[in-house]
């Protein structure tokens, strides 16, 4: 679970952010969860870490690749 709260909420923050503007993504969902830019970001990673490995993998390694060129 993202946070602890009702789905509803939580899913219009998610709504808002991925229609912000770009780089505000975090800081506009967070806004309405009352949690920092930071928590969101760490929630939002430590979810894609537990329920879709398989994507964590692929941007562990894009960032991997990136980061050697």
């Amino acid at each position: 679970m993202l946070v602890n709260g009702e789905f509803d909420i939580t899913k219009s923050a998610l709504n808002r952010g991925a229609g912000s503007e770009k780089h505000k993504e975090f800081y506009e969902a967070a806004q309405i969860l009352g949690i920092t830019e930071a928590e969101m970001l760490d929630r939002c990673c430590i979810n894609i870490a537990m329920k879709c490995p398989e994507s964590l993998d692929d941007i562990v390694n894009l960032v991997t690749k990136k980061l050697s060129e």
